[in-house]
């Protein structure tokens, strides 16, 4: 039986930094059988038990600047109609 939920990455160094896994074996009398587990961490540089380094694909973005001439031509505006 196989569980899953959500996403798990599968290459790169990005496995090799938010995955764990786990593997044990079970002798039993008709055989042996495995488990394996892998667990994905959760990012969050403060925590020790998590990762510290953003996923690759992880975008953010920043407040661009505007112009002083774009600044003053609303300023302008918004007293004009006042």
């Amino acid at each position: 039986m196989k569980f899953k939920k959500g996403f798990m990455i599968s290459s790169g160094q990005a496995k090799q930094d938010y995955l764990e896994t786990a593997i044990r074996h079970v002798s039993l009398k008709q055989g042996v059988m495995g488990i394996k587990v892998n667990i994905m961490k959760e990012y969050d540089p403060k925590n020790i038990q998590c990762a510290n380094v953003p996923l690759p694909d992880y975008v953010e973005f920043l407040d661009t600047k505007k112009d002083e001439k774009d600044q003053q031509r609303i300023t302008t505006k918004a007293a004009d109609v006042q």
